[in-house]
């Protein structure tokens, strides 16, 4: 590329100084000339040393970006790379590479290879690339004294550093410093003029308290519009709650409205509290925030830990998955297996979907290494002695020789490998499928949000069996002085 610029930077420079040497003076045209000769010298002596036939000609070439373009800074190795995006581990992408599942522009990498932004990398041949920037939606109580602003340099009190969220966000309209209560936050601009639009007639609720006694006339011109700031207030919904507090609805987003509100009419706002934007409530303590409850489907790589400790191991699913806020997953896959695993920041749901006794279902495709036989279906299905119980009785079915389908009800440590070597077989490849009603459909290493349809089946399903557990606990259990006397 520089070598072109050089070279047209030459030629226009000739042509300047043939056909407009009338137009400048001869000195002037010569400095340009004698300094863009050198120029061009010292940068093809530049691009000898670079031995760019070398590289052009190289029968399996792994420099894929244009070495004079691009910038040191801007290069990340792929195996590297393929664990920032989230597709897998930085090991299990040196086995991909070495196994030459891995490409970039079209031609099979070398290890250690770096890549730039602009290169394009396939896997299997499917593209991969930067996941989308999760959206973030915050509920926050603010209180009195913090400035809705996100210039962190100039207001030492601000929004920002008060909250200090991990990822950058920013407030969706104001409250004044002395004013608290619900405002919200996000990283998604889209969602900002939609919710601050006065057209749109999105309702903001305050509580506000005033130093005179609130009389029915006051309430009937806040109702009716009050003029501040070369307008008249739309009309809005205005309750008295008692003698110097009200409740007041407003639809609009003037600066300081309601205190200029009150003003205008002889009262002083002594507190202003928002408990509502729209639908969202205020529910949480002054100065903490509540997040979007978050619930993933995520498809774990073989190698991948299913472990919150960031610190001990490095292949966590925590680290792989680098979700934006703090999640954690519900259950277990152990290391050699792969599938279906849910995670939450939702601790609520968790036992629920876990308890054994809700008799939740979990699928898995299970390959052994030896035959499958009718014996083992009928072991399998009725019941095998691990961990000093007897397992629940289950679905089974044959797929293959080597392959057969089971559903659980029970969340035992490594219970299907633990049932097959207890009757002889191995276990070779492990996949869950299914837990309850969400379905495997990501590929290996991606993750996808649950449908509104999904989590709300879901907590059908599990609000139903723990109705049935709470019943089943409440009946008396006939067989428990018998058992208790034998003990």
């Amino acid at each position: 590329m520089e070598f072109f610029i050089v070279f047209s930077v030459v030629i226009s420079v000739f042509y300047i100084s043939e056909n407009q040497r009338e137009k400048i003076s001869r000195r002037f045209a010569r400095i340009i000339l004698a300094d863009s000769r050198r120029f061009f010298k010292v940068t093809i002596n530049q691009l000898s040393r670079k031995n760019i036939h070398h590289i052009k000609t190289r029968e399996n070439p792994y420099l894929c970006t244009n070495p004079l373009s691009m910038s040191e800074t801007q290069q990340t190795r792929i195996n590297k790379y393929l664990s920032e995006i989230g597709y897998c581990s930085r090991r299990a992408a040196d086995k991909l590479i070495e196994q030459g599942r891995v490409t970039i522009n079209g031609k099979i990498p070398e290890m250690g290879t770096k890549i730039s932004p602009a290169d394009e990398v396939r896997v299997n041949g499917e593209l991969v690339g930067e996941k989308k920037k999760k959206p973030v939606y915050l509920a926050f109580n603010k209180p009195v004294g913090i400035v809705c602003t996100t210039d962190t340099r100039v207001e030492k009190d601000n929004i920002i550093d008060y909250i200090n969220y991990p990822t950058r966000i920013f407030p969706i309209g104001r409250l004044d410093k002395p004013s608290e209560g619900l405002i919200l936050l996000t990283n998604d601009g889209n969602i900002v003029n939609k919710i601050l639009r006065s057209k749109n007639n999105n309702e903001k609720e305050y509580i506000v308290t005033v130093d005179r006694l609130v009389n029915p006339d006051f309430v009937e011109r806040m109702r009716n519009g009050v003029p501040i700031l070369d307008s008249i207030t739309k009309k809005c919904e205005v309750e008295k709650l008692s003698n110097h507090t009200f409740r007041i609805v407003l639809t609009q987003g003037l600066n300081r409205q309601i205190r200029r509100m009150c003003e205008y009419l002889g009262y002083e706002v002594t507190a202003l509290k928002r408990v509502r934007i729209m639908n969202i409530l205020l529910d949480v303590p002054v100065g903490e925030q509540k997040e979007k409850p978050v619930y993933l489907a995520f498809n774990k790589p073989i190698g991948i830990v299913c472990t919150t400790d960031t610190r001990v191991e490095k292949d966590n699913i925590i680290d792989f998955i680098n979700y934006p806020v703090r999640i954690f997953q519900i259950g277990l896959l152990d290391k050699p297996s792969e599938g279906l695993i849910l995670l939450t920041n939702d601790g609520d749901i968790v036992n629920k979907i876990l308890r054994s006794k809700n008799n939740n279902e979990k699928e898995y495709i299970v390959t052994v290494d030896r035959l499958i036989n009718p014996d083992f279906m009928e072991r399998m299905q009725n019941g095998v002695p691990i961990l000093d119980t007897l397992t629940k009785k289950c679905e089974v079915e044959k797929l293959s020789n080597h392959t057969f389908r089971i559903v659980l009800t029970q969340g035992l440590n490594r219970q299907i490998r633990r049932m097959c070597e207890y009757l002889g077989y191995e276990v070779t490849a492990l996949k869950r499928v299914r837990i309850m009603n969400i379905l495997l459909d990501v590929p290996v290493g991606k993750y996808r949000d649950l449908t509104e349809n999904e989590l709300n089946k879901l907590n059908n399903l599990l609000e139903g069996a723990d109705k049935i557990h709470q019943e089943n606990l409440s009946k008396p259990n006939k067989g428990s002085k018998n058992r208790t006397s034998k003990s």
